[in-house]
């Protein structure tokens, strides 16, 4: 079940980026994702599970929404605090086999997996800038009162430089920026995750190759 509410929880949350609205602070993906979810598999919302209330830990409504809390950057060391919480856990055989330290298990991998694009860091760091920008531009043009239908869409391409040479022409800041993300946010993560799960060792590794190669730039 675990690895079902995984695979199902990563796949709706790359239909919508489980972005805060910035007025009413409430996640689109709470209403988005939970209607889809009715439709194709409405016993994933109501079970005997779910019947338990949300501290249950087998209660797939709560861990749908904990899964998207986990992909909100302002919860990001929290994060890392429950990665040590686990740590813990696993040094105790009897906590290591209760159903909640799975659950903890299951948000802190997709937590992982919200910020792993760093690991294809050249384009995901263009993304990242040019989203930015749209957000800055955008947000100018709304204080001028200019009509943001006239605001041009980088989307319409081209969609990436083909080396990392014109990715760093079109953007200087690059390497600096993915720097930045990864010592604040993706290093400390994946050491954390590394000591729990030793088999993701790998995922430490790339980040910190990656690390390197931006500090030759």
């Amino acid at each position: 079940m675990m690895l079902v509410i995984q695979v199902l929880q990563t796949i709706l949350n790359s239909t919508e980026s489980p972005v805060w609205h910035v007025s009413t602070q409430i996640n689109p993906s709470f209403n988005y994702l939970p209607s889809i979810l009715g439709v194709h598999w409405p016993q994933f919302l109501t079970n005997e599970h779910t019947a338990k209330g949300p501290d249950c830990p087998l209660n797939t409504r709560a861990m749908q929404v904990e899964s998207i809390i986990a992909t909100d950057m302002a919860n990001h060391f929290e994060y890392i605090s429950k990665v040590e919480e686990i740590s813990e856990v696993l040094k105790s055989e009897e906590k290591r086999l209760k159903s909640k330290a799975y659950g903890d298990h299951l948000i802190i991998i997709i937590k992982c997996a919200d910020i792993s694009n760093l690991l294809i860091s050249t384009k995901w760091g263009i993304v990242l800038s040019r989203e930015f920008n749209e957000i800055a531009m955008l947000t100018d043009n709304m204080t001028k009162g200019t009509d943001i239908e006239d605001v041009a869409d980088r989307r319409d391409g081209p969609f990436f430089p083909a080396s990392v040479e014109e990715a760093l022409r079109e953007n200087p800041s690059l390497a600096k920026g993915q720097l930045f993300f990864i010592n604040t946010f993706a290093d400390s993560l994946f050491k954390e995750v590394a000591t729990v799960f030793p088999e993701l060792t790998f995922s430490a590794e790339i980040v910190l190759e990656n690390k390197r190669f931006w500090m030759t730039i």
